[in-house]
């Protein structure tokens, strides 16, 4: 065997022996901001109702978000065969110390109505510990227009 070839099936073979090695060290650990993390995506996020028109409050809350200094991110958004992207604003919840969370979303104006939405959550610590709750599916409607005054016709009188 070419002298070449050898060094480079052994280098090949070194690496994929540390890769298996470090794999299953850290279990696959996820880096964030220069840290390895451990990510989760076991809990739920709960939202009710589950389809509304633009402006519309929406509950939200979950559970398991606890730890040292633990925070709740919850977004709004489209959500098409899997790629979500936030619309409108993020909002940030301070679990209580058993771990739930609650809170209140705006559905944003100027949506086009559809199935296509979602509300995502995910807890962060400071010990970069990060949970991602499974994506609740949520469906805009259309607002429906206001219904018109029915027309109050006065009886006929005299002045004067």
């Amino acid at each position: 065997m070419n002298r070449s070839l050898a060094a480079g099936a052994a280098a090949s073979l070194a690496m994929m022996g540390w890769l298996a090695t470090n794999a299953a060290a850290d279990k696959g650990a996820p880096f964030v901001d220069g840290a390895r993390t451990s990510v989760s995506m076991t809990a739920t996020v709960t939202v009710s109702p589950r389809s509304a028109t633009p402006g519309s409050p929406v509950a939200v809350s979950g559970a398991g978000c606890s730890g040292a200094g633990a925070r709740v991110v919850v977004d709004f958004g489209t959500d098409v065969e899997g790629d979500f992207s936030r619309v409108g604003r993020r909002l940030r919840f301070t679990p209580e110390t058993d771990g739930q969370w609650s809170g209140t979303l705006v559905v944003p104006e100027g949506l086009v109505p559809g199935p296509n939405y979602a509300v995502h959550a995910g807890c962060h610590r400071s010990d970069h510990h990060h949970v991602d709750y499974r994506r609740a599916p949520f469906e805009v409607r259309l607002a429906r227009a206001p219904r018109p005054a029915a027309a109050v016709l006065a009886p006929p009188g005299f002045t004067g």
